[in-house]
């Protein structure tokens, strides 16, 4: 669906990629179109929901709605927030992710399990080098989002945690 000039994939990763970075805000352009993401950082010091508007030189502005969340005031839809109680532990790069050191070998972490600061949750294979991902948290696994031998992007949550 590129009505707007972007691909709705693109615009999902653009969010994603404000937010993991703490950006106030990103603006892109190509050709007529114009993409502007304000992420969280813009959100606390203004007060507002993070929000995305594309426009395009014929077309008046028009407001897109980020991925399912909650209301806000004038109708947009805001990303939803993981419970406070839950944290993510995310792919530091683009690659294929896998739960186990080999086909044959237990997962590194199964739901229910207490992880610690530094201990191995999966590894990343990105051009033919494997990458062990580290926990950078300590808790219990509460859920696995990221399926084993998945490509994964930046910022992309590979397990969820309850802290300790």
């Amino acid at each position: 669906m590129a009505e707007f000039g972007f691909e709705i994939e693109d615009i999902a990763r653009l969010i994603a990629l404000t937010e993991t970075h703490d950006l106030a805000e990103l603006e892109l352009e190509d050709g007529d179109t114009k993409v502007v993401i304000r992420g969280s950082s813009y959100r606390h010091k203004n007060s507002g929901p993070t929000h995305l508007i594309a426009a395009a030189t014929d077309h008046p502005m028009k407001a897109i709605a980020p991925p399912p969340g909650r209301p806000s005031s004038n109708g947009a839809r805001a990303i939803a927030e993981p419970p406070s109680n839950r944290i993510a532990l995310t792919s530091p790069m683009v690659g294929v992710f896998y739960r186990a050191p080999g086909p044959d070998s237990p997962n590194f972490v199964v739901v229910g399990d207490q992880v610690e600061i530094g201990q191995t949750v999966g590894m990343i294979e990105a051009m033919k080098v494997f990458s062990e991902i580290p926990s950078e948290f300590a808790g219990k696994v509460i859920e696995l989002p990221a399926q084993n031998n998945q490509l994964v992007r930046t910022g992309e949550p590979l397990i969820y945690l309850t802290p300790n």
